[in-house]
């Protein structure tokens, strides 16, 4: 990242690439830069002296519905909402419909690595209960 003559500081947050990158000029003129990865939600403060401070929690509560496909005997559309994180696992409640509307709960792995950070893979249960697993793409 380059920063311009007039730039004391630039910060780029990419949630589609989950990271953090900024550059900041120093007081002494020097250029700091550095990337930040696998951030979810992140806080970035820039003080007056040019220290950079990024809040990045590897866990915490959050609000990201999705829509997907789930399989039990058969293949079943699937909405839910991803509500906790901890890296890349969650904790996903949901829907499906199979004879009538069902509930699940899930747990989640996000395919950040593979370059997919809009794509979970779930398994869960319903309240019966039976075993449901699936893709879950995030809105």
């Amino acid at each position: 990242m380059v920063l311009k003559d007039t730039e004391k500081a630039k910060i780029l947050i990419n949630t589609t690439k989950r990271e953090v990158r900024y550059a900041v000029r120093k007081p002494d003129g020097t250029i700091e830069s550095k990337v930040v990865p696998e951030v979810r939600h992140a806080t970035v403060v820039v003080k007056t002296d040019g220290e950079v401070q990024i809040i990045a929690r590897p866990y915490g509560f959050c609000f990201e519905p999705g829509l997907g496909v789930g399989y039990n005997a058969g293949l079943r559309p699937t909405g839910d909402v991803q509500f906790f994180y901890f890296h890349n696992w969650g904790g996903n409640l949901g829907v499906y419909y199979k004879d009538n509307l069902r509930v699940y709960l899930a747990g989640s792995y996000t395919l950040s690595r593979l370059r997919l950070t809009n794509t979970s893979l779930w398994l869960g249960f319903d309240l019966r209960p039976d075993i449901i697993f699936g893709v879950q793409l995030r809105l």
